[in-house]
């Protein structure tokens, strides 16, 4: 009898161990009290505050029309947001395991079968069965899986929101900076032909005053130097503003060939500086840290 009791008071003592293991409750996270902050940093503390559509800003009806052609068309963007969707609806599928299940069943049966008597007689009976069923389950969330399970679904997907946002924000920043690019690479275009009409005027005087007997030889042979020097820059310029514009194809959805409509050949003037804030505030409006 009394191994019996120490046997029975010793499986008492498991089972409290495992069902206090087994406990939903959470215990509170101590947090330290937050520092108290500035409302204003020291750079930039007045100016109009940070637009969604910050590409708006430099006023330029093309540049808006590229952007646009880009969120619309690009591959990336169409699989994050297929990611998203699914994301929800395993959100949604995950909260509906927290109620009933309920299943319909029916079905119908025909059969038909001839029969021969002793006499000869020769008869056809036919039978006909319907069913329908209707069953409930539900399972007991006793230790919070399934509604942290749902919680955890739903922080997927607003995860994926954000990755989407990170996406859609990095391909307009690629744009803008492929079209400032070309635009740039246009005004350096000018600026060598600018130059190269310059050098060449001076080679002639160079030419006229050796023909005068007032410089060498070498003053000749290093102006027209200078002046490849100028025309060998042009081609190299002209090549990089077609890999740019190639670029910005790809990043539209369309062939590295296809052409582009961008007539502007100078930079937009600057707007002014938007109110930044806080640097907290600036790393919280990031969506891939919001992620």
């Amino acid at each position: 009898m009394k191994h019996r009791g120490l046997t029975t008071l010793l499986l008492i003592v498991v089972a409290v161990s495992f069902l206090s293991a087994c406990s939903p409750f959470r215990p509170s996270v101590r947090t330290s009290p937050a520092g108290k902050l500035p409302q204003e940093f020291s750079l930039f503390p007045s100016g109009p505050e940070r637009p969604e559509r910050w590409w708006q800003e430099f006023n330029d009806s093309e540049l808006n029309a590229l952007i646009e052609e880009a969120l619309s068309g690009s591959f990336t963007l169409k699989e994050a947001w297929a990611r998203l969707k699914q994301a929800k609806a395993l959100a949604v599928q995950s909260g509906a395991s927290l109620y009933p299940d309920l299943s319909v069943t029916s079905g119908s049966s025909y059969k038909r079968e001839r029969s021969e008597s002793s006499s000869g007689d020769r008869k056809i009976t036919s039978t006909e069965a319907y069913s329908l069923g209707l069953t409930a389950s539900y399972e007991l969330d006793l230790w919070g899986r399934i509604r942290s399970e749902q919680e955890a679904k739903i922080l997927d997907a607003t995860s994926t929101r954000e990755d989407l946002n990170a996406a859609a924000m990095t391909l307009a920043s690629e744009v803008t900076g492929n079209w400032i690019s070309i635009i740039s690479q246009r005004m350096q275009k000018q600026v060598l032909n600018k130059q190269l009409d310059i050098n060449a005027t001076y080679l002639k005087l160079i030419e006229l005053r050796f023909r005068k007997g007032m410089v060498s030889s070498l003053d000749v042979y290093q102006q027209r130097q200078v002046v490849e020097q100028v025309k060998a820059q042009v081609p190299l310029v002209e090549e990089q503003e077609q890999l740019l514009m190639h670029t910005l194809a790809l990043l539209l959805g369309k062939p590295p060939r296809t052409s582009l409509a961008i007539s502007r050949n100078t930079l937009p003037e600057s707007s002014e500086i938007p109110k930044t804030g806080l640097p907290a505030d600036l790393l919280a409006a990031r969506p891939d840290v919001r992620s």
